[in-house]
Order: C-alpha cells, then structure tokens, then sequence
C-alpha cells in the first residue's frame, strides 16, 4: 500500500495485513509536516497478485482519517481506479466500493458533492404540467 500526497510517495507499506472480512482492520498512519487537506491524498495498491483459483491479493480501506475527520472510501465522494463490480468488471469512477481488486488507487475529496456533478441554486422555476416540464431560470 502507498500513501501519496500531491502524486508524490510518501509512504510505502510493504506488508498489509488485517481481517478485513471480519471487520478487523489495522491502522497504518503517516505525520506530514504541514497541513493536509483530503483532496491531496491517494492511497494506492502497487501489489496486486491473482492466480485463477489460488490467490487473490486486494486491498480493503474503511476510511482515512486527516486533522480528526473521517472520510469513508466507500463514499460516493471517493475516486478508485481499481474497484470491481460484477456489472462491468474493473472501472475507474466513482465505484463506492472499500476495495482496490486490481492495482489502482483512491483519491479523497474534502468537498460535500462529486467533482464531476454541477448543483445549481435558483428562486425562479416555471412548471407547466401540461407540456410535463419545468424551467429553471439562473
């Protein structure tokens, strides 16, 4: 497992070891010398190992924790580029998924919605229940 902040390595974790099916996990930490925000880090599976019917390496996160907050991987907020689902195998998006199946990463966010979603505020909305639509003027 690899911590990066800013596409930079800062730490490496070569022996990653928890129950994770059993929701026993362990805590592995880093001190960075200034202040970190979520959106900085990302943390990695550089290890992957599969042999069809043998073995399966992956890496399960639950969460990091950064200044005393909590942010859950599974999070809709949370970017992966290794998660599997079985609707489309390995994707890069935002899966809401603990797991990294293949090598890939996650990358945090500090912000309340996805960066790839727009909300919009407005006082002004026009519905026309005849025509079955709405206009939002901004």
């Amino acid at each position: 497992m690899q911590l990066q902040i800013d596409g930079v390595a800062v730490q490496i974790w070569n022996r990653v070891n928890s129950c994770a099916q059993q929701l026993q996990f362990q805590s592995y930490g880093y001190r960075a010398n200034e202040s970190i925000s979520p959106d900085r880090i990302e943390v990695s599976f550089i290890n992957d190992f599969f042999v069809v019917g043998v073995i399966d390496h992956n890496l399960r996160v639950d969460k990091i924790v950064v200044g005393g907050q909590t942010f859950q991987t599974e999070a809709s907020i949370v970017f992966s580029t290794g998660s599997w689902k079985p609707t489309d195998g390995i994707q890069s998006g935002f899966r809401e998924s603990e797991y990294l199946n293949g090598v890939g990463y996650f990358q945090y966010t500090s912000a309340a919605v996805r960066p790839d979603q727009i909300s919009l505020a407005s006082s002004i909305y026009t519905v026309d229940e005849t025509a079955g639509s709405v206009t939002v003027t901004v």
